[in-house]
């Protein structure tokens, strides 16, 4: 599954990664320890649409999302709940450092459906046919888009 993106939005996406891979980020480092710890393949910086998500496991459709003490909590948690309902990932956030935050998230990675299991029950408990998207399900619980018109900061 993929989110449809203009070419100018892949574009500045694209270079919003290639800069955030270059950067060394200690905290990122960090989670990055325990993560192949997991026995899932991580990729860090991975984009999805207009997202970047810190880490990205594919086979479990789970984005990990290492925060900063500048991170907006009610803006974070919108656009991951859209993200949840518009494609079956699961956004799972860890401060900084925090080892408890960590171990909590470990667990979650440790006993997640895969994404596909996911998926296939979300379509059952809102009843989506195969022909329709996730977006329905969108429309389905009242869920508005997380953010407003694609507006990106110049880089």
């Amino acid at each position: 599954m993929r989110w449809v993106v203009t070419s100018d939005q892949a574009k500045y996406m694209r270079e919003r990664q290639v800069q955030n891979r270059d950067k060394s980020v200690a905290a990122e480092d960090w989670a990055e320890r325990h993560l192949k710890q997991t026995g899932y393949k991580w990729t860090r910086q991975a984009q999805w649409g207009c997202r970047l998500f810190d880490f990205w496991c594919a086979d479990l459709g789970i984005a990990i999302e290492i925060d900063g003490p500048d991170h907006d909590e009610k803006y974070d948690r919108a656009r991951d709940q859209y993200n949840y309902f518009r494609s079956g990932i699961v956004v799972l956030r860890v401060k900084n450092f925090d080892e408890t935050d960590l171990n909590q998230v470990l667990e979650q990675v440790k006993t997640a459906d895969t994404w596909t299991i996911r998926k296939q029950k979300m379509r059952t408990q809102y009843g989506l046919s195969e022909s329709e998207n996730f977006s329905t399900i969108l429309k389905k619980v009242g869920i508005q888009k997380a953010h407003g018109k694609w507006n990106p900061k110049p880089i």
